[in-house]
């Protein structure tokens, strides 16, 4: 009895045939990842506006951010340490629970300080406010959060003015904080071409903001100001 089997012809043409599946498919499986990250990360930026603004109901006055260097800010959960009530050192979730924790970045992997030691593994959604910060875990007036020029009304109010400024009031400028996700890019600067260098060190310049139109991964980070509007 003669056996019948699938001849090497046969074979490569069904190895090509997954081949180009697998091609067609993959892409369309990271894309999908990526359009849901970024749909998160929207969603968890409003969550955190929403405490924010219900924070300030009660204290008339946007929560102190934390550091742990001086370029990543992040949003207080409990009171800050050795701070006073004048600081505005309550948080979001501790000693009044305005949001039960605050939301993880779905773009962090890990932070890494300049020793090169990663010091853990997620990090929250950004929130940079004008003033004062807690970098490290204390206070510090000469810690203050840089604010675009244009949030103090000396540009057109795009984010367009590559200049940062200092404000220790944020009663001064229109845009006291600004809440933003990393982005699929993994970076709260936008870098230069060839790698060197920043264009841009300003969390919500126009640079900065991701465009999925420019592809699922590229530049700039996902960003809500608080007047509620999303970038993208």
């Amino acid at each position: 009895m003669k056996k019948m089997g699938f001849t090497l012809i046969e074979l490569l043409i069904v190895v090509a045939i997954i081949a180009i599946l697998a091609a067609i498919a993959v892409p369309n499986f990271l894309e999908a990842q990526t359009r849901s990250k970024v749909s998160r990360a929207k969603a968890d930026l409003r969550t955190l506006q929403l405490g924010l603004e219900m924070y300030y109901v009660d204290n008339n006055s946007y929560p102190y951010s934390e550091s742990i260097n001086a370029s990543i800010w992040l949003p207080p959960q409990g009171p800050g340490p050795a701070s006073a009530p004048a600081d505005r050192a309550g948080g979001l979730t501790s000693p009044i629970s305005y949001l039960t924790s605050i939301p993880r970045d779905p773009f962090r992997h890990g932070q890494v300080n300049l020793a090169g030691v990663q010091v853990f593994g997620e990090a929250p959604v950004y929130y940079e406010r004008a003033g004062f910060g807690y970098k490290d875990g204390v206070k510090s007036n000469g810690t203050i959060s840089p604010v675009p020029s244009d949030a103090v009304g000396n540009g057109s109010m795009d984010g367009a003015n590559l200049t940062l400024t200092l404000v220790t009031d944020p009663a001064l400028t229109p845009r006291p904080y600004i809440l933003y996700s990393l982005g699929p890019d993994l970076s709260p600067q936008v870098k230069a071409p060839g790698g060197v260098g920043n264009i841009t060190t300003s969390r919500w310049h126009i640079l900065n903001r991701y465009d999925p139109t420019n592809g699922t991964v590229s530049p700039g980070n996902v960003i809500r100001l608080p007047s509620g509007q999303n970038y993208p």
